[in-house]
């Protein structure tokens, strides 16, 4: 019974992550037109972007069907494809994470 409630929770953070990841891309001053970096920076917050989008559509998706008993405690198939495409969009928003911020420091050491 707990189920549509995490989920619903798991789409508002998914939300929130999406809103910071506009802000970012809104805040950021980038140029991609004469800077490469800033052009990759923002190919990669539109690929985050869009997974996060797409987690938080489905998450949203699934906690509606839970919460109309369409989802069955034998059969959580949905759940698992979920957990693992959450997992990828979070590995990749720490990946990105850390390249970005530790790319510029590599860089200017040599």
């Amino acid at each position: 019974q707990s189920t549509p409630a995490a989920l619903w929770s798991i789409a508002g953070l998914g939300l929130l992550h999406c809103v910071a990841l506009i802000g970012i891309f809104a805040q950021g001053n980038l140029s991609p037109r004469t800077l490469a970096h800033d052009s990759v920076l923002i190919l990669m917050l539109c690929y985050l972007l869009l997974h996060s989008g797409i987690a938080t559509i489905a998450t949203a998706l699934q906690a509606m069907r839970a919460s109309r008993g369409y989802v069955s405690a034998r059969q959580p198939y949905e759940l698992a494809i979920l957990r693992v495409f959450w997992l990828y969009s979070a590995a990749i928003y720490w990946i990105a994470f850390a390249v970005f911020s530790l790319a510029p420091a590599i860089g200017s050491q040599g």
